[in-house]
């Protein structure tokens, strides 16, 4: 636009506008342009954030099965010395009552009276 000194606009000429839309034009590629580097500078730290996230939680799991492994070798040991002390015991306690039997064997049974009516008063 071109104002004169009467205060008349006058319309640019097609050279000037074409200058303005070229100008346009390169400023919004520009501003693509701009913004598709930001997004994908944005996308290559988020994926450097989730690559890291990913190798530091597999490191604490490889650590939580290596405890847990290693907790379970305590439960197994325990067990296992638990049933060696449960046979122990039911070996005693199985040689108690054959030496039961056999006593009980060689001595006669005592029979108790029962109170009977008429035959104990």
């Amino acid at each position: 636009m071109i104002h004169t000194a009467q205060g008349v606009t006058l319309p640019a000429t097609a050279w000037e506008q074409g200058v303005f839309v070229a100008l346009f034009v390169v400023f919004c590629l520009a501003l693509i342009g701009v913004l598709m580097w930001w997004f994908s500078k944005q996308a290559k730290d988020w994926q450097v954030f989730i690559r890291e996230r990913d190798v530091d939680w597999q490191q604490w799991m490889d650590r939580a099965e290596d405890r847990a492994a290693v907790s379970m070798d305590g439960v197994i040991q325990t067990l296992q010395r638990i049933g060696d002390k449960m046979d122990a015991h039911d070996s005693k306690v199985d040689a108690r009552i054959a030496a039961i039997r056999e006593n009980s064997a060689a001595q006669p049974r005592k029979t108790i009276p029962r109170n009977k009516p008429g035959i104990n008063p």
